[in-house]
């Protein structure tokens, strides 16, 4: 049987061995939750970047698609003008001016339809946004869970024990050999 001194030895370099152990896989799972936080938040401003970016396309292309529409319209009413002017019509007369208007109606339907289209694209980004977000949002709660820390009490009670344990030990071994040495007296006398 060892020595109680160098079992209690034995004892406690175990338990400082397992907490040292515990502390240092606590701090990789640390550092490891921190870099997959940071990629996460990366890769959510790559996505907020690229949808920022579609957006700004889309308003440029919608603005095109106006300006196209106008021009055409611009287009259109002097075409009709010139060739009212030249087939000796007044450009004021009342089926000039209904070419005109009808021009100017289309258009406005055109720029309605163009428009209402870039507001429902809009929704349809603002809701992709917020789909974004809550699913980066869920991917950070599913990155961050509770970490397993060392357990100083656990260990110290465990060291306690262990400590009852070879005193007693100890003690009970103290005993037996008194009664040996006892039992020997007897016999000798």
């Amino acid at each position: 049987m060892c020595e109680p001194t160098t079992m209690a030895v034995i004892a406690v370099a175990q338990a400082g061995l397992s907490v040292y152990t515990a502390q240092q896989q606590a701090d990789a799972a640390e550092k490891a939750q921190k870099r997959q936080t940071e990629a996460e938040n990366e890769r959510f401003l790559q996505a907020e970047r690229a949808a920022r970016a579609r957006e700004t396309q889309e308003a440029i292309a919608t603005a095109q698609q106006v300006q196209e529409i106008e021009l055409k319209t611009l287009q259109a009413e002097e075409s009709a003008s010139l060739a009212a002017m030249e087939a000796g019509l007044d450009t004021a007369s009342n089926s000039v001016q209904a070419l005109l208007m009808d021009y100017a109606r289309k258009e406005g339907k055109a720029k309605f339809a163009t428009q209402q289209q870039s507001e429902f694209r809009g929704v349809a980004s603002y809701l992709a946004e917020q789909d974004r977000t809550l699913a980066s949002q869920q991917r950070l709660i599913n990155i961050a869970q509770p970490i397993q820390q060392p357990d100083y009490l656990g260990t110290a009670l465990n060291l306690a024990g262990q400590g009852m344990s070879i005193y007693r030990q100890s003690e009970q071994d103290k005993y037996n050999d008194e009664l040996l040495r006892l039992k020997k007296i007897e016999v000798g006398a």
